[in-house]
């Protein structure tokens, strides 16, 4: 009986030995892929005339925008060469009808789609956009044409406490820190962002209307307003105007 129980123990033995072999044969394998799957691929040599597809490549599984230097960088080409190959990308895009449109944002470049297609793609994602409040959006007006501004500053303009409205705009990603002013208390200097710009549809601060634009605007209301709204729209503006002369 006994001889029996040690046959049988040395059986399990083997067996758990030959499993175990099994195991890590396996584990071997799949190291050895992961090792080659992380080794950089071969980076084959791109003619200057693909590079408008090179690029439609890069900025099509990018997703957020690409800075024309790191475009350069990874395409090992001038600003001038990859300048001209993104023209020409945005280019044959309008040719053949594109839903997706080359844009530039503060310097980078992004796909963006059409608006055609924008009520389509808001039903695929079903969720709705977070709208700023009409507090929000005056505060962040400020800080967009008197930037860099300090809160005290925005105060000054809105009349009202605007510490909600700042972290808000903050936390949006539409507005940030951008230093400190060298006065009394280092008070804290507000700028916008490049999400921002995104946001907005614009390349930079200089496509922001002027203060002359907004002031025509609000004197002359669409047929939703009324006088009240856009004498009030009128008075923000002198309002801001007056603290960019001063």
């Amino acid at each position: 009986m006994t001889e029996v129980n040690q046959t049988d123990n040395q059986s399990e033995a083997n067996e758990d030995k030959k499993v175990a072999a099994e195991i890590s044969a396996e584990v071997q394998v799949q190291v050895e892929e992961v090792e080659t799957a992380s080794q950089p691929i071969e980076r084959p040599e791109v003619p200057v005339e693909d590079l408008p597809k090179l690029f439609e490549a890069l900025l099509f599984v990018a997703g957020n925008p690409i800075a024309l230097d790191k475009l350069c960088e990874i395409a090992k080409t001038t600003e001038d060469i990859t300048k001209e190959a993104l023209a020409k990308l945005k280019m044959n895009l309008e040719e053949r009808s594109s839903a997706f449109s080359l844009v530039e944002v503060n310097g980078a470049y992004q796909f963006r789609t059409k608006e055609f297609f924008a009520p389509f793609i808001q039903e695929l994602k079903r969720t709705r956009p977070k709208r700023l409040s009409p507090a929000a959006l005056e505060t962040l007006a400020v800080v967009a044409y008197r930037q860099p501004v300090v809160k005290s500053d925005i105060e000054a303009i809105r009349g009202v406490d605007v510490t909600p409205t700042l972290k808000t705009l903050i936390d949006r990603k539409l507005i940030r820190i951008m230093g400190y002013q060298a006065t009394v208390g280092q008070p804290a200097l507000y700028g916008t962002t490049e999400n921002f710009l995104e946001i907005f549809g614009m390349s930079s601060l200089s496509d922001l209307p002027s203060l002359k634009d907004l002031r025509e605007l609000a004197e002359e209301p669409g047929e939703d307003s009324t006088p009240e709204v856009a004498e009030a729209g009128s008075e923000v503006v002198d309002q801001g105007t007056a603290q960019v002369q001063q």
